[in-house]
């Protein structure tokens, strides 16, 4: 059996600093050519506040608070462009304080029941748990390391049933980046733009490689 393609993928970046959520309006972006005017224009606001802002646009979802600024799309083609949104925003607000940076892939595999069985037997043998439960099912599965030639302080992927694809396998990769003693955000900007491909790269090559297994 061929491993499976993806029916729906993800990418994400979350920045951890102080932040203003105020001036995360779709207006803003618009003006600054952040975004087009129309996506500007079109963006579906939730709410605007000095503690909390979130919107959405076509392919776009931005949400802020104090402490966690996260971008979101779930459109392939905007992989590259989620990207340039954080680079523009940050390198406006060149004093903002970000001290983390998170560099997210979601991906959701349509597969059988046999096939995702297969695959959990796999990643974790129930022969070790037949002795403490009955009819033993994995769950979650989380690993950590770190990714060869990677800044990042570590990487976690993460192994479940898919909630949105079913019945489906989800396989979720987080780099997880740290700066000391930054007040501004232009390091974490550096190491963004750095590893984002290889990020994005790794983290489908991982789940392609976890998938083949139970071919």
């Amino acid at each position: 059996m061929p491993v499976p393609s993806t029916e729906i993928e993800g990418a994400s970046i979350v920045l951890v600093g102080n932040f203003n959520p105020a001036i995360f309006q779709p207006s803003w972006l618009g003006t600054h050519g952040i975004v087009r005017p129309e996506e500007a224009e079109d963006a579906k606001i939730n709410l605007i506040s000095s503690e909390v802002t979130s919107f959405s646009t076509e392919w776009l979802a931005l949400q802020s608070t104090r402490d966690r600024f996260h971008v979101s799309t779930s459109d392939v083609r905007y992989f590259d462009r989620l990207v340039e949104v954080v680079l523009s925003a940050f390198t406006l607000l060149e004093h903002t304080p970000v001290h983390k940076l998170g560099i997210n892939r979601d991906m959701h595999f349509p597969a059988s029941i046999e096939y995702r069985n297969r695959f959990a037997e796999i990643l974790a043998p129930k022969v070790h748990w037949r002795s403490l439960f009955e009819e033993p099912l994995l769950e979650t599965l989380i690993m950590q390391g770190r990714r060869e030639h990677s800044q990042a302080k570590l990487v976690r992927i993460t192994i479940q049933p898919s909630l949105r694809v079913q019945p489906g396998i989800y396989i979720g990769s987080n780099e997880h980046f740290e700066v000391e003693g930054e007040q501004t955000p232009q390091k974490i900007l550096r190491l963004l733009a750095e590893s984002w491909t290889g990020a994005q790269t790794y983290a489908k090559r991982v789940a392609e490689d976890l998938l083949a297994q139970a071919e």
